[in-house]
């Protein structure tokens, strides 16, 4: 969905781009979040990076207008963009996405790290 979202924009001289983060779906007061989730966004003149979620607004079409021009309280954006040059750089081609740790051992990317994502409302416990 956001692939062609933001290829419409740009087919139009819209600058458009990806933006990855984690959303916490839970009513929980803590836990892991076990995936990532991608959304978009779009520029406009006087406004600014506009957000708008295609598969979210296609999953709950009654929150579509929500979904374009709002963003959940609940989604932690972590980077947007792709083919990705990290600072300093990194010894391989630009990353995809940058969602996922990215280590390098001895100039090669080491891609067998383990890792969790977890969150905690911190508002709960005081």
């Amino acid at each position: 969905y956001n692939s062609i979202f933001l290829a419409l924009c740009r087919s139009q001289g819209i600058p458009a781009d990806h933006v990855f983060g984690y959303p916490i779906r839970s009513e929980k007061e803590k836990g892991r979040i076990p995936s990532f989730h991608c959304a978009a966004r779009f520029y406009v003149e006087d406004v600014g990076w506009v957000p708008v979620d295609p598969s979210e607004a296609d999953k709950h079409p009654e929150l579509k207008g929500f979904y374009f021009g709002s963003q959940s309280a609940n989604y932690m954006i972590f980077s947007h963009g792709r083919d990705i040059d990290l600072v300093p750089k990194q010894a391989g081609p630009p990353l995809n996405f940058f969602i996922h740790p990215y280590v390098e051992v001895d100039g090669a990317q080491h891609e067998r790290v383990k890792y969790r994502v977890m969150f905690e409302n911190i508002a709960a416990t005081n």
